[in-house]
């Protein structure tokens, strides 16, 4: 019975000692099984970034300023022709020696008598006065006649008015005579076939390079309608 008893009782201590060894277990698992609540959703800041062009392999060139050519200015349109005291005399001196040459040359009286009033400014220019040419005649290569030098619209290779070699005569009839072989040559010989057209002739002058001068086909024509030269055209 003894036995008995002491087999019981280790058997109960030993069950006791399992319970409280089970609890200690299912204490410390409830301990380390507690969970931390986990958000419903993680935010994530959006980070914003400012749009970039995208990169290319190809060369950007850079824009070129297109520069637009100026327009041409339109020549200024003359002013009325107003009568001169010089005009008149010059008229009168020369008036009969254009006829001349018109009858021999075939070339407007007109036409010469505005010529040699513009060239020449009625006979008041240094050009008239010292050599006496009166239509602005150059020596040109096949001259060999005495020579005067004055700027007129000649430039070296720097841009600067250079003086130009001008015919020079011994009297302004001799100018006129010369004048009227000048329009003789081939670059001018064509006009002869306008006849008395004094219109037809100044801006053909003027096409044929006689001067430089924009408005000096206009600038005949009004010194002819102005002083009515072209009343001589008829003699």
């Amino acid at each position: 019975m003894k036995k008995i008893n002491i087999i019981l009782i280790i058997t109960g201590l030993i069950m006791i000692y399992f319970v409280d060894i089970s609890v200690e277990i299912k204490t410390k698992s409830n301990l380390f099984s507690v969970e931390e609540p986990i958000p419903n959703k993680l935010i994530i800041p959006e980070l914003v970034v400012a749009a970039t062009p995208p990169i290319t392999s190809k060369a950007v060139k850079p824009k070129t300023k297109v520069i637009k050519p100026k327009p041409k200015k339109k020549p200024k349109k003359l002013s009325k022709y107003v009568p001169s005291t010089s005009h008149m005399r010059y008229i009168k001196r020369f008036s009969d020696v254009a006829v001349d040459e018109m009858l021999l040359y075939g070339i407007p009286a007109s036409i010469t008598l505005a010529q040699g009033i513009h060239e020449s400014n009625a006979g008041n220019s240094a050009l008239a006065l010292k050599a006496n040419n009166h239509f602005g005649i150059k020596c040109k290569k096949n001259w060999t006649g005495p020579s005067f030098a004055h700027k007129d619209d000649d430039y070296d290779k720097n841009g600067n008015l250079i003086k130009s070699c001008f015919r020079k005569y011994k009297g302004p009839w001799q100018s006129f005579r010369d004048h009227s072989k000048f329009l003789g040559k081939p670059r001018y010989a064509h006009l002869k076939s306008y006849g008395n057209d004094y219109k037809k002739w100044a801006h053909g002058l003027k096409k044929q390079g006689y001067a430089t001068d924009p408005l000096y086909a206009e600038k005949l024509i009004r010194l002819i309608e102005g002083l009515k030269l072209d009343k001589y055209d008829s003699q």
